[in-house]
């Protein structure tokens, strides 16, 4: 069909012109945009704290015979749990209290075994732990049901504990500390787990194997988790770096490992098992006043504690040295943590079998680190990728630090007494 162009005058006087905007008009209209992008923001942030204000407040107030909410402070640091000082008055009198909001999904079972641990230490005499408070019905947790993005509701978990004094001087980066410090942080270890030496846990347990099983399954967990960033389409600085090392990580879990037969002989306790300088305060000397943070507490080998602990305090994250262990500093802390518990006499110290296997638990120590930043981002591909490639690549350096030092590393273990 053939088609007739013409050229008709429109009637424009009634229609709408679209103009380009110009340069100028452009910019200017991009800085109204992300100044309206600023206050939605601001709005946002200022209606989740009232939200949470308002959530706090009416938990204090409806179950705990602690008070009048009358300041509400939020302590920053975690990864997972929100954690808030709270001001209440009763009586005439302020007091000062430590309110847990637990994270999405909070396991129960957990939770009523980090409660029941802490519970149980304090009556064993240890006093350096923050103890969760019971409210009017005894019951040391609560919970509310929560709207979420999509309308449905979510069960969250609220608990208050006592304050310990002091202030953070440290945390699991900056973790190069004053030798005062390392001293008083070995004895109080030594005395939380000489208190608990005798714990029962009961039913309750942590939602994840023991150190040896965990090394078993990581070599799957940790491919599954790479194979769901690349189903994902995620292509990142941490997901290729992540996947260039698997083969590496994986080789590592099962080359390490401990006899069945030498397990079974080794002391069982209750764990902290997030032991690292962040999670305990210090006075004005540097010395502890107490520990925090016992979320991911679980029954486990002794020896984990320093596993794991040990990569904490004595991993350097200084760029030229970057997972170098001081071997020298982790000996030192050990016959610190031995010589108080000779004094306490309850737990045996580490000994001579524990010795042997201390080169592997800091091995694991590193995996299990290696676990966290992994899962982590497997659980949210969101978070910032050079960050999670920055942690990840601590503790790789950390394992081949290790295992191109162990027969120096394994000397330095003969040292503790």
């Amino acid at each position: 069909m053939k088609t007739f162009v013409k050229d008709y005058d429109m009637n424009t006087s009634i229609m709408e012109e679209y103009r380009k905007l110009g340069a100028n008009k452009a910019l200017n209209m991009f800085y109204d945009l992300a100044d309206m992008e600023a206050k939605i923001c601001d709005m946002k942030l200022a209606a989740e704290k009232s939200y949470l204000y308002f959530q706090i407040k009416e938990v204090i107030e409806e179950f705990y015979d602690i008070g009048t909410v009358k300041e509400i402070y939020e302590i920053f640091g975690g990864y997972v749990n929100r954690s808030f000082g709270i001001y209440t008055e009763k009586d005439g009198q302020r007091q000062t209290w430590f309110f847990r909001k637990y994270m999405r999904n909070k396991d129960l079972n957990e939770l009523i075994l980090e409660h029941k641990l802490l519970t149980y230490a304090r009556a064993q005499g240890f006093d350096r732990g923050a103890l969760p408070i019971p409210g009017k019905d005894g019951n040391t947790y609560y919970d509310r049901d929560q709207k979420m993005e999509n309308g449905e509701y979510e069960k969250y978990y609220f608990a208050v504990y006592e304050f310990i004094e002091g202030d953070p001087a440290y945390d699991w980066i900056n973790n190069k500390m004053a030798p005062a410090s390392y001293n008083s942080i070995a004895k109080l270890l030594a005395e939380l787990h000489n208190a608990v030496r005798d714990f029962d846990p009961e039913k309750y347990e942590r939602a994840e194997s023991r150190i040896d099983g965990l090394m078993r399954e990581w070599p799957t967990t940790f491919q599954n988790w790479s194979d769901a960033y690349a189903k994902a389409g995620v292509d990142n600085e941490y997901t290729q770096y992540f996947a260039a090392e698997l083969p590496y990580i994986k080789s590592v879990c099962k080359d390490v490992f401990i006899p069945e037969e030498d397990l079974k002989k080794m002391p069982v306790c209750p764990l902290q098992c997030d032991f690292h300088p962040g999670n305990v305060k210090y006075d004005k000397d540097l010395l502890v006043t107490g520990i925090y943070d016992f979320d991911w507490a679980k029954m486990d080998i002794r020896l984990f504690e320093f596993g794991l602990g040990m990569v904490y305090f004595f991993s350097s994250w200084d760029a030229a040295s970057n997972g170098v262990m001081d071997m020298d500093g982790i000996v030192e802390f050990i016959n610190t943590y031995n010589a108080e518990l000779k004094k306490l006499g309850g737990l045996a110290p580490i000994g001579e079998l524990e010795k042997k296997y201390l080169y592997e638990l800091l091995i694991m120590g590193n995996m299990y680190l290696v676990k966290w930043c992994s899962e982590a981002f497997y659980l949210d591909m969101t978070l910032p990728s050079y960050e999670y490639r920055y942690y990840m690549q601590h503790q790789v350096s950390g394992l081949k630090w290790l295992q191109n030092n162990e027969e120096a590393v394994r000397a330095l273990i003969e040292k503790i007494k």
